[in-house]
């Protein structure tokens, strides 16, 4: 069924068994209309420039996460406006 995936996913970095880098990468490959916004405890800072490198629209801190600003990340992609 089209249209059926998320248009939004809120990925953890720190994942048991693979990290959200990986799975951001299949994500992307598999949906390609996903935004992918990250979240961790730890800042940004803690992983380097893979942020900026990946796919991702964003990061957040868990701790400034909220409604309001992920609603931020995703409103400035260009095919959400």
């Amino acid at each position: 069924m089209p249209g059926a995936g998320p248009d939004v996913v809120l990925l953890d970095v720190a994942l048991p068994d693979m990290d959200g880098f990986a799975v951001c990468r299949v994500l992307r490959r598999t949906a390609p209309g996903v935004t992918v916004v990250f979240c961790s405890v730890r800042d940004a800072e803690h992983y380097g420039d893979a942020v900026e490198r990946s796919a991702a629209a964003g990061f957040l801190p868990k701790s400034s996460l909220s409604a309001a600003a992920l609603a931020l990340i995703v409103a400035r992609q260009p095919d959400r406006r």
